[in-house]
């Protein structure tokens, strides 16, 4: 065999293995990068491996995907499967910021219809770490009457903090009603005589959250059962104040600035304007 063709079947041998070994590498990365998040393995990002994982935060196990995997589970990987896991999803499912943006950019969310009017959520502004916040759960126009109900809401407890509730205009027995907290990161709110009536518009709860960080935030509603099965919800969003950062800095030579005042009518009168 000539030295020509033996140069030639090297070049062709060397070409292959490098074509393969990129291959290898290629789709190693996009398996790896796919664990995160979409945790049942179908290739995208849904509603349903966000309730898996808020499942397995719940030490349900095995979940609606299957074995509870404490690596593609754990989304922000501190080593424990929270509710905090679930609502990064659940953000990047919506199209909202989450740290997965970093960690799976080629995942592109599933179009969910996630959002209707009939239990909503308001969006509260925090100014600095120890607001308080008060988030009104509302029913606008019920379908149906509603005796029984049953739904989850998720939050995120690195940022907020649950503290009480209000029973709103709707809920005419407050004995009847009952929220669970005992697992931090969800509210599960229950009622066996919730007396909504059919086209009834009102506050059903009104929930008091401490912040522990003003960052931007969100309150999820889901897993509507019972009566209120098929419904739809909008949730809630934590706003940072864009006065913010100006007050911090303001407060610290000036404490006589509350978080009510006018602080720009403070500074004036101190004359520093």
């Amino acid at each position: 065999m000539k030295d020509s063709e033996v140069k030639k079947q090297i070049i062709v041998f060397t070409f292959s293995a490098s074509l393969l070994f990129f291959l290898f590498v290629f789709f190693s990365c996009q398996a790896h990068t796919a664990c995160f998040g979409d945790v049942n393995g179908d290739g995208s990002m849904t509603l349903l491996d966000f309730k898996c994982i808020l499942q397995a935060s719940a030490k349900i196990c095995p979940t609606l995907c299957g074995e509870c995997d404490p690596i593609s589970y754990d989304i922000n990987e501190d080593g424990l499967i929270t509710s905090f896991d679930a609502l990064e999803v659940y953000k990047k499912v919506i199209g909202s910021e989450s740290i997965l943006d970093d960690i799976c950019p080629i995942l592109t969310p599933e179009t969910e219809t996630l959002y209707g009017n009939q239990i909503t959520i308001d969006d509260q502004r925090c100014f600095s770490a120890g607001d308080d916040l008060i988030f009104t759960i509302s029913v606008n126009d019920a379908p149906n009457d509603v005796t029984f109900l049953y739904l989850i809401i998720l939050y995120d407890s690195n940022r907020l903090e649950y503290k009480n509730a209000i029973f709103g205009n709707l809920i005419q027995e407050p004995h009847c009603i009952f929220i669970n907290n005992k697992q931090i990161g969800i509210l599960i709110i229950s009622s066996d005589d919730a007396g909504i009536l059919q086209e009834d518009t009102g506050s059903l709860l009104k929930l008091n959250f401490g912040v522990k960080k003003c960052e931007e935030s969100m309150l999820v509603l889901f897993d509507f059962s019972d009566d209120i099965a098929g419904w739809t919800g909008r949730p809630g969003r934590v706003k940072v104040d864009q006065g913010n950062q100006y007050y911090q800095t303001y407060q610290l030579f000036f404490p006589e600035i509350s978080l009510n005042s006018d602080f720009q009518t403070v500074l004036k009168k101190r004359m520093l304007f």
